[in-house]
């Protein structure tokens, strides 16, 4: 959904059609806090009751929404090493590994046929699924070694900007939602400010250091958070590789 709109907004959209960039810009947005929002309620659960099976499973649920399945299947994984008969972890397990199958399985096969037909088009979509997936600097690593290979194309560098603009709207949100993180934990207001470092941690991919974080919320609340359940919650998505 997100990667469509952004498609559209950068360089993919025939002049005078549909809506306005800074329409499109905004439904980006949209789509990428309606992605956040219920994953931030079940992390601040997390963050106050701990990881047990159902909300990790209901988080990697959230995962899967966000077309995130390396996530989703982290999730999944360490819901079922605390419950090991949990049949919608079971399931989701089962539907996130389909999942990775098929794209990595689609990438090898777009592989094989730019390399046999030397067309550019097999490589970008490569990059599309690696970009839709989280992994930003694997795509644009990719679109760059095209350009070496194939030449300066327009469609290359349309997702380039496409890829580009796109994670500068997610780092604008997380921006935007850290700050609003903040704003709460000053105004004494627990709830809302775990929320808010919930959403943070599922727009950051597991790529934030959240030791500021955590230090804030120790020295506002002292008596109302596990210091050690807050590194576990806000750490245990560490980057993969693709």
């Amino acid at each position: 959904m997100l990667l469509t709109l952004l498609m559209c907004a950068y360089g993919f959209q025939a002049p005078g059609m549909g809506p306005s960039l800074e329409e499109q810009r905004a439904r980006q947005m949209e789509v990428l806090q309606e992605d956040a929002r219920e994953a931030g309620k079940i992390y601040s659960k997390m963050m106050m009751e701990g990881m047990d099976a159902d909300l990790l499973t209901q988080l990697g649920n959230e995962f899967i929404k966000a077309a995130k399945p390396v996530q989703a299947r982290r999730c999944f994984e360490q819901a079922l090493k605390q419950k090991a008969n949990h049949p919608e972890a079971i399931n989701g397990k089962t539907k996130s590994e389909e999942r990775l199958a098929f794209l990595n399985g689609r990438m090898e096969e777009f592989t094989k046929r730019m390399t046999k037909e030397q067309n550019y088009q097999y490589g970008c979509r490569s990059a599309a699924i690696l970009f839709h997936m989280g992994y930003t600097d694997q795509s644009l690593d990719l679109l760059e070694d095209l350009e070496r290979q194939f030449g300066s194309i327009g469609e290359i560098t349309s997702m380039e900007r496409t890829f580009v603009e796109g994670n500068k709207l997610r780092y604008d949100l997380m921006r935007r939602t850290a700050n609003e993180f903040g704003r709460n934990v000053q105004s004494g207001k627990l709830d809302p400010a775990l929320i808010k470092l919930g959403e943070l941690t599922f727009l950051g991919l597991g790529e934030i250091p959240f030791d500021p974080y955590i230090d804030l919320l120790k020295k506002q609340f002292p008596d109302k958070l596990d210091g050690a359940r807050l590194k576990k919650v806000l750490n245990f998505l560490a980057p993969e590789e693709a």
